[in-house]
């Protein structure tokens, strides 16, 4: 079966499970209107869906808005920032927060359709505030 050409393959990470070696894509339009419109933010924090779908702390499934059911949620409070030079960082990229992308099932692996910080969860590390009522049920977390 044939990707559809707008998407991009940028990397492997974790099934909803946590076994490895599911394909993640993100929408090459979605990238460009990213870089002519904005906002500048979002497509430099794109920088860190690699560690959060590769090493997430969990893994939810079932966003709680309509037509997104089935969507999925990767959860991360990032180890460094990838852009940050040398081979100790100064810090967490952004401290008391988790970087959160969230996917769903396309042809031939998931599509990466957003992504945005949300304050950790200070009950549950590498949780974003509010995920029991954001979502549905975690599929899978680091031990």
């Amino acid at each position: 079966m044939a990707l559809p050409s707008d998407q991009m393959p940028f990397t492997e990470g974790l099934h909803p499970d946590g076994t490895p070696g599911a394909t993640f894509y993100i929408s090459r339009s979605l990238l460009e209107v990213l870089e002519t419109d904005g906002p500048e933010w979002k497509l430099e924090d794109a920088r860190f869906i690699l560690e959060c779908v590769r090493d997430p702390d969990v893994i939810f499934q079932g966003l709680l808005r309509p037509r997104h059911e089935e969507s999925l949620c990767f959860s991360v409070r990032p180890s460094h920032d990838p852009d940050e030079e040398g081979e100790f960082p100064s810090s967490l990229p952004r401290y008391g927060f988790v970087f959160v992308a969230f996917a769903r099932l396309a042809v031939g692996g998931y599509l990466v359709f957003d992504w945005e910080w949300r304050e950790e969860d200070g009950e549950h590390p590498g949780h974003p505030s509010g995920w029991q009522t954001d979502f549905e049920r975690p599929t899978w977390r680091k031990t």
